[in-house]
């Protein structure tokens, strides 16, 4: 195969090539390639494309669109971000149990 030939990565090598489910926005991989990737459908094939290292060909085996949430989903969504907003700062929960319960952090010059 080409790109056990050819492959700049080992890991792409021994993968033949295949990247696997790759978000819309992948970060990872080149913006080059993902734009092509955005305006294929199932089965299309694109390249070659410039990427840093040479040129890719990629082929869109599926695509699997994001579901929607729910109403169920998105009440608990904004119940968890409420509690969230509401919820006093990490440092001031731990201050308060310190003092609730009298415990002390000792650093290694106090600890012995």
């Amino acid at each position: 195969m080409l790109i056990q030939e050819h492959a700049g990565k080992p890991f792409d090598k021994d993968r033949s090539g295949q990247l696997g489910w790759v978000d819309e926005y992948d970060p990872l991989q080149p913006e080059a390639i993902m734009k092509a990737a955005r305006e294929l459908s199932s089965g299309d094939v694109a390249g070659p494309i410039s990427v840093n290292d040479g040129y890719a060909v990629i082929y869109v085996q599926d695509v699997r669109l994001k579901n929607s949430p729910d109403k169920q989903q998105i009440r608990q969504q904004i119940r968890r971000s409420l509690a969230l907003a509401q919820a006093a700062p990490l440092e001031e929960v731990e201050k308060g149990l310190r003092d609730k319960y009298g415990a002390r952090i000792l650093s290694g010059k106090n600890a012995s």
